[in-house]
């Protein structure tokens, strides 16, 4: 598939602050640690979300990293990447990855996860260091690919995503928390299909 707008960091910068204008939407800002956002672990629990600051000119989007990184046997490594956002969680849709499973969520309120539900769902998913995680929409078609195979999809077949030009970010998160730590993530890119 040819990409459009592109984005991209590779992170090869001085550890800490993730910058480069990159718009958080989290109290907690995600940090880059050895050239790569850092691995979160659960006793430095929340979300960090970002976003790239510019938008994209299309519904049609991607995001995708290298994951680096695995889970430990106490802990289950997450990722997510998000398309079609704002400024607020709202707007988001985000595939994930977690303790073996690939999923996509629709966000439904602005301050958190709380309320957002798993539109779909495969089990049997264990990504590992040096993957690449893809999350792609096109139209109504939602798919979160490892190493270019499909392992989840979403059709929005009610039109309950948010879209249009105000909703055109493009990004990622590390969660962790509880029994979860984040993969630590590498050579992301994103923009327009």
């Amino acid at each position: 598939m040819n990409e459009g707008l592109l984005f991209s960091d590779d992170f090869n910068r001085a550890n800490g602050n993730v910058a480069n204008g990159w718009v958080m939407v989290s109290s907690t800002n995600p940090t880059i640690v050895s050239q790569q956002i850092g691995q979160n672990a659960a006793n430095n629990s929340g979300d960090r979300w970002a976003l790239w600051p510019v938008d994209c000119l299309s519904d049609d989007q991607f995001s995708q990293c290298t994951i680096r990184g695995a889970a430990t046997t106490s802990f289950e490594s997450t990722l997510l990447l998000t398309l079609g956002a704002s400024s607020t969680r709202a707007t988001h849709v985000s595939a994930g990855l977690a303790g073996g499973r690939a999923y996509v969520l629709r966000n439904t309120t602005a301050a958190n996860d709380a309320s957002s539900s798993y539109v779909a769902l495969s089990t049997g998913i264990n990504p590992v260091d040096g993957d690449i995680a893809r999350f792609e929409k096109t139209g109504n078609l939602y798919t979160l690919k490892i190493n270019g195979a499909s392992v989840v999809t979403w059709t929005d077949t009610s039109s309950t995503a948010t879209v249009g030009s105000s909703n055109r970010r493009v990004g990622w998160s590390t969660r962790c928390g509880g029994t979860r730590q984040s993969f630590a993530l590498d050579d992301w890119s994103g923009g327009d299909l």
